[in-house]
């Protein structure tokens, strides 16, 4: 059977296809949760990619997992090589036709983000490891599918892999694209409590404008914990601590641009 290169987001539902966050999407589509929509390019995408004469990404991955210093980075290169040489062109048309399928502007800016097939899950959620592009034109979704890609085989990615316990086996990009929002604020919000581990509190970190800045550490959240009560309704906001940003990443004539925050909304 076939696998497909491309999906749309609502039928993003084999995680070894389409990797946690978009099956995760998937479900909250299915919930009728206002997720924007978008497509999933899949991990047979990714795989195209490493067919190459006498490779093998398990072997790659393995040996790279159990090397260090001069030996691993000449791994990494030689993988970064494959997927950089990769000529990508016709998938980027697939792409396109697919936005236009969706019924989806094609003159805007994207959001290109991990799905690989090790994040979001029980044991490990690999937050923040894996690359997002925001502000993508259709002109750059090429290179930047390929910058995705190129991320699994990455110093700090192995190094979160064999401390979290993980198995061996190599992990799958799949990569998810959505219309960027001009978010007013974003943020995570974690259902179980990171560092108490209670599951009647929940954490928000928030930060104005889009939320990159706050998972690539550049940014110092606003932090809330909401108390929960046993049907999971919330009952009050116990600790607010804010941050009194002076500043946010928004989408402007120029691309992504961080502009400062009017007096009135710092600390807002």
């Amino acid at each position: 059977m076939n696998r497909p290169l491309l999906l749309p987001l609502a039928a993003c539902t084999q995680p070894s296809l389409v990797g946690g966050k978009a099956l995760g999407l998937a479900r909250l589509l299915a919930g009728g949760f206002p997720v924007p929509a978008g497509l999933c390019i899949t991990t047979e995408a990714y795989e195209h990619a490493l067919r190459t004469p006498g490779f093998s990404p398990t072997k790659e991955w393995q040996a790279a997992l159990h090397s260090s210093g001069a030996e691993r980075q000449g791994i990494l290169s030689r993988c970064h090589t494959i997927i950089r040489d990769y000529t990508i062109n016709e998938l980027t048309a697939q792409i396109i036709e697919q936005i236009r399928l969706l019924d989806l502007p094609l003159s805007g800016l994207w959001a290109v983000r991990s799905s690989a097939t090790n994040e979001d899950g029980a044991r490990a959620s690999f937050a923040g490891v894996y690359r997002t592009r925001l502000g993508v034109s259709l002109e750059e979704m090429g290179s930047a599918v390929k910058d995705l890609w190129l991320s699994i085989w990455d110093e700090r990615v192995l190094n979160y892999h064999a401390t979290s316990g993980l198995n061996e086996v190599p992990p799958a990009m799949a990569v998810v694209i959505q219309p960027l929002l001009e978010a007013s604020a974003a943020g995570v919000a974690y259902s179980v409590h990171p560092l108490t581990g209670r599951a009647t509190q929940v954490m928000v970190n928030a930060v104005a404008g889009l939320g990159s800045a706050l998972v690539d550490g550049s940014a110092t959240p606003d932090q809330y914990v909401v108390e929960m009560a046993e049907n999971d309704q919330p009952i009050r906001v116990n600790q607010r601590t804010i941050a009194r940003q002076p500043q946010a990443l928004r989408v402007t004539g120029q691309g992504l641009c961080e502009v400062p925050l009017p007096d009135e909304a710092v600390g807002r």
